[in-house]
């Protein structure tokens, strides 16, 4: 379904292209137009050097249960690097020998060393889309296909790496993509919320928006080492990032051939899992001082896109303001080595009045104007006033020419009614409804009524699509057959589903305090949520609290009878449920000592919670309970039939349900005090088995 959907897309064929490089030369031969590439996307390294410190204990973080995760997820549909070896095989090696493949991974990050074998990619050639001219050496961008076994390695010092930086609050706030819960949209949010803010103070507000130069490709192992040194990430870390960026080679396949391999001095390769965490290490240190060197001024990114954020009394005063952060900024980044693509440089100014900025921001040796029309960053179109119609209208055009392409696909000898909504859903309205949770006021409201009316018009020609029926046929029926749902339906669910994951981020997190602030924005998620009472709130633990129980979900039929059995010490089992009327609450049940009668407690949780609050506080109870006990059990086992819950147990990080997963580990806690040798099991039995208990 997808490959077909992918033949719909224009494919961009330059075998043979002659290139253009940045003096002006051009590039005909094979063998040149490598050279040109080469020279272009891998410059030769800063001068400078750095040895990084012995020591360090993150290997001690690497068990098998960490890499089994890590490479659970990793797809097999990719192509394999230079060793040919693909995924899948990997995977059926780590059924067979896993301990091997956790002490190679654990012995790279222990060492620090990545190994020589590992260090030579393929680098595919790929144009970069909507870009005016393929003769120009830049419009291309070099993925490199890395080994397998390498990219185990490399997804095992990502996440450990990524965890201490957000643990410790080493990267900056307005920092998004790269880590966890922190999409673009969100950054869009906060710039929004905080200008119109601004506007409260009846101040106007601009940005000014930067972009690294061949981003990946610039990065010193000098700057980075040293960057990683001063947000104090581990040694062992440390040497195995410089290890891994240090002497490497890579092979361009260029027109179908595999070139010779080439020495690369500088930069990430473009394709690593811990390229993005360590491009945003590499950048984290811009931030803190722009905004020291430029006071008022406010910087948000998204990996290699930099805005920089201010307000004042006119046009002038913020000019002047992004003027000093540019200022800034390309001090930093000249000691940094880091270049910035002056070409790709705008500003735009955030006002109510309609009258255009006439201040001008120097940016080196060039003066940047505010753009009058709309401003696209990270996919969103900004105008002067935020009222997003801009955006809404190159969406929705953006949606009807997917439409237009994918209509190829319908039809009697196309895909099947099932297949074709799925292509639809995720290719037209993943497209034309992008950014909807930032401007949608709600149904029938002012200034949203014609915009809700023109999606649902689109809605319409994909259910037409989708189904094949007439132009006559009753939409009723049309969209009952077709199983695509009303647009304002979808933009309330969206945004609704949006409110909530910003009020799951940690507290003081600006995008959280989006959700509630006297704000159109802050309004309109506030309204959509139509929630007045108290939400969980949840916090990032700078220390990692793991859970000392084991966790234990096997097939239903084993998970059965392991339940049914007659076990030493405290056995319990639990259950959350959610009526109609929406009221929460839980149950907790044990059999007495004895063995001839059930006790337990009960709790009401009241409403405006899930089923999976009531799962998560019984499981928190029934560890309280067994850890009030006047005799501490040799063994507690609990049962419940929620796996989501089960899971939830395992991670301290913020999220619905952390307040309960932080209860139960300070109850283990008690219990392994009072009894050290105890064993604590969480398992999982089947509901409505016949379970005694259950």
């Amino acid at each position: 379904m997808w490959t077909a959907a992918g033949y719909t897309q224009p494919r961009i064929d330059k075998a043979g292209q002659a290139l253009v490089q940045e003096d002006g030369s051009v590039a005909e031969g094979h063998r040149d137009r490598e050279l040109a590439i080469l020279a272009a996307h891998f410059p030769p390294a800063p001068l400078g050097t750095y040895n990084p410190s012995e020591g360090g204990r993150a290997f001690e973080l690497v068990d098998a249960h960490l890499v089994g995760s890590l490479l659970a997820k990793a797809t097999n549909t990719p192509a394999p690097g230079d060793d040919r070896i693909s995924a899948d095989i990997v995977k059926v090696f780590w059924q067979w020998d896993r301990q091997r493949l956790t002490q190679l991974v654990r012995a790279c990050i222990r060492l620090g060393h990545h190994p020589q074998l590992w260090k030579t990619a393929k680098g595919i050639i790929i144009p970069k889309p909507g870009k005016p001219d393929y003769s120009r050496v830049r419009a291309y961008r070099v993925i490199s296909l890395l080994d397998v076994v390498s990219k185990l390695v490399e997804r095992t010092a990502a996440p450990l790496i990524t965890d201490h930086l957000e643990r410790k609050q080493g990267l900056h706030d307005g920092q998004f993509r790269c880590r966890k819960r922190r999409p673009c949209i969100d950054a869009v949010a906060v710039l929004m919320n905080r200008t119109q803010q601004a506007w409260n103070r009846k101040q106007v507000a601009g940005a000014l928006f930067m972009d690294v130069k061949s981003a990946f490709n610039n990065v010193s192992k000098t700057h980075l080492g040293k960057r990683m040194e001063a947000l104090a990430i581990e040694p062992d870390l440390i040497r195995w990032t410089v290890s891994f960026i240090t002497d490497r080679h890579i092979k361009l396949v260029l027109d179908g051939k595999t070139g010779e391999a080439s020495p690369v001095d500088t930069g990430i390769p473009q394709g690593s899992p811990a390229a993005p965490i360590l491009f945003v290490t590499y950048l984290s240190g811009i931030f803190d001082e722009v905004e020291a060197a430029a006071p008022g001024v406010h910087g948000l990114s998204f990996v290699d896109d930099i805005s920089w954020w201010a307000e004042g009394a006119d046009d002038s005063e913020v000019a002047a303001r992004l003027e000093a952060a540019a200022t800034a900024s390309l001090r930093w980044a000249a000691n940094n080595g880091v270049d910035v693509d002056h070409g790709k440089t705008e500003a735009v100014m955030f006002h109510r009045k309609k009258t255009a900025p006439t201040a001008k921001v120097k940016v080196g040796t060039s003066s940047i104007a505010f753009n009058k029309e709309a401003t696209r960053w990270l996919g969103v179109w900004l105008d002067s006033q935020l009222t997003l119609k801009d955006h809404h209208a190159t969406r929705l055009k953006q949606g009807h020419k997917a439409t237009a392409r994918l209509k190829r696909l319908t039809g009697q000898m196309g895909l099947s009614p099932a297949n074709c909504r799925k292509v639809m859903t995720a290719c037209v309205q993943s497209v034309a409804m992008f950014g909807l949770e930032l401007w949608w006021k709600g149904d029938q409201v002012r200034g949203t009524i014609g915009q809700a009316e023109e999606l649902q018009l689109l809605v319409n020609q994909e259910a037409r699509a989708t189904t094949g029926c007439f132009q006559t046929t009753n939409l009723g029926a049309l969209s009952m057959e077709s199983g695509l749902r009303a647009v304002t339906r979808q933009l309330e669910n969206r945004q609704r589903r949006f409110g909530l994951r910003l009020l799951s981020l940690p507290e003081g997190d600006q995008a959280r305090e989006v959700v509630g602030a006297r704000t159109p924005i802050g309004r309109r998620l506030t309204n959509a949520l139509a929630h007045r009472g108290p939400t969980e709130s949840t916090v990032l633990l700078e220390k990692p609290e793991t859970l000392d129980a084991e966790l234990l979900q096997g097939e239903e039929a084993e998970a059965k009878a392991e339940a049914e059995k007659v076990r030493p010490g405290l056995t319990m089992f639990t259950d959350g449920s959610r009526l109609d009327d929406g009221a929460v609450g839980y149950a907790v049940v044990w059999k007495n000592p004895s063995g001839l009668s059930w006790k337990g407690v009960k709790a009401h949780m009241g409403g405006n919670q899930e089923a999976y609050d009531a799962e998560c506080a019984a499981l928190a109870r029934a560890l309280e309970e067994a850890a009030s006990r006047n005799t501490t059990p040799e063994r507690v086992t609990i049962f419940s039939d929620a796996q989501a819950a089960i899971k939830r147990m395992a991670s301290d990080e913020p999220g619905p349900g952390q307040k309960y997963a932080l209860q139960a580990r300070r109850h283990i806690a008690a219990l392994r005090k009072a009894r050290p040798g105890i064993t604590i099991e969480i398992r999982w039995c089947p509901a409505h088995k016949g379970v005694a208990g259950q």
